[in-house]
């Protein structure tokens, strides 16, 4: 059974915590304190699946609190807890919190985060796994873009369309954004999937106090020993274009075009968390594919470590789904043609353009099967065209 501990200093609410979850007390284990001493005190003794915390408490607070136990327990998914957090305290906690969920929050809604947040707790077998990625408060980013976003937020001439462009342009601030944006504190009632859009939710700012004071992105100072970030990310950006295109073709409706071009940009970024948090030397791995290379040298693929990471910062599920089941969509078990088949089709199709052509071993690359079974294998001149198109003209876009 999941222990899950909760933090409040108020009786009541604790009170209303408990009688509110009690119906579920024999899928999870709950535990609770008024005070962040206490709650530490607790996870001394025994192991803690979740803890989630308020952030306004005397003496320690929230912010204290998990700051705390990311240090002595990583492993721990971390979930902030509040009905008046302050905006500086909400972006401190982009730092420490997987998710953020604002009061009041009702049962069935606490359950379904608990439990898809533990979901992807459980498929990690491996508690280094555990340990390494639900330790990864962000992902880092390509050095000179870095600089670039650290200048325009100095700059009193910076402005919230250069910085979202240059958000826009890396993965992993793309990955951060979005999972701040999309937190609660910000009381959306629908998910965010453009970074220009994220930057003018957020404002100048929050964006310039979250580059400048908090450090919430951050260059790969070792991208040239252990990935070739440079090229994951114009891989990346060529995968998003080219997967917007196709949803359009494949007459997905706006939202999920937008969604598809966001998939495409972060369906690889799981090689960032492997790269930068267990040491896999990608120069190393030759010409074999990367996943099983990855699945042999620390137990894990990335698309599998990515959606572990998107999930538990509680981005949504078909973006999930498209980063953990683009190599093998089929065996995911949604059966409609969607943005993981997007995202599938696109990363085959930029990993096979050679030298302003499309590579005959495209199919090899392909869940045929699965588009066949969706209805759409035969589309896939249309698909081959359109690639062309945007990649190898004069008129290529980015994202």
């Amino acid at each position: 059974m999941k222990n899950i501990l909760f933090v409040d200093d108020e009786p009541n609410i604790l009170n209303g915590i408990r009688r509110m979850l009690r119906p579920y007390r024999n899928s999870f284990n709950f535990e609770f304190s008024e005070c962040g001493e206490t709650a530490l005190e607790l996870m001394a003794q025994q192991h803690f699946d979740v803890l989630v915390s308020d952030m306004r408490m005397p003496g320690m607070n929230g912010v204290e609190l998990l700051t705390i136990a990311k240090e002595r327990y990583p492993e721990t998914i971390r979930l902030a807890l509040s009905g008046h957090a302050e905006v500086e305290m909400e972006l401190e906690c982009a730092q420490i919190a997987h998710q953020f969920l604002a009061k009041p929050i009702a049962a069935e809604s606490l359950v379904t985060k608990l439990g898809a947040a533990l979901d992807l707790q459980s498929a990690l077998t491996h508690e280094h796994l555990r340990t390494a990625l639900s330790g990864a408060s962000s992902l880092p980013s390509l050095p000179d873009l870095y600089q670039k976003i650290l200048n325009e937020a100095a700059s009193p001439e910076g402005t919230l369309e250069n910085i979202g462009r240059i958000i826009s342009s890396d993965v992993g601030m793309t990955a951060k954004i979005l999972q701040l944006v999309n937190s609660a504190f910000f009381g959306l009632s629908r998910h965010v999937s453009s970074p220009a859009e994220a930057t003018t939710i957020l404002g100048l700012d929050i964006l310039k106090s979250l580059v400048l004071s908090n450090a919430v992105f951050n260059a790969f100072s070792d991208a040239g020993k252990t990935l070739d970030l440079e090229q994951l990310t114009s891989f990346s950006q060529q995968v998003g274009v080219v997967a917007g295109k196709l949803a359009k073709l494949e007459e997905l409706p706006r939202k999920q075009c937008d969604l598809a071009m966001m998939c495409g940009m972060l369906h690889q970024c799981g090689k960032l968390i492997l790269a930068s948090h267990l040491g896999l030397p990608y120069q190393s791995c030759a010409s074999e594919p990367h996943w099983q290379w990855e699945h042999e040298q620390a137990g894990i693929t990335h698309a599998e470590a990515g959606a572990y990471l998107l999930g538990i910062w509680g981005l949504p599920n078909p973006l999930i789904e498209a980063v953990m089941f683009y190599i093998e969509p089929s065996k995911c078990s949604s059966t409609e043609l969607s943005v993981l088949t997007i995202t599938h089709i696109a990363s085959a199709l930029v990993s096979n353009l050679k030298n302003g052509e499309i590579s005959d071993q495209l199919e090899e690359s392909l869940d045929m099967d699965y588009l066949q079974e969706l209805g759409i294998a035969d589309h896939i001149d249309d698909w081959k065209l359109l690639t062309l198109e945007i990649l190898c003209s004069q008129e290529t876009e980015t994202l």
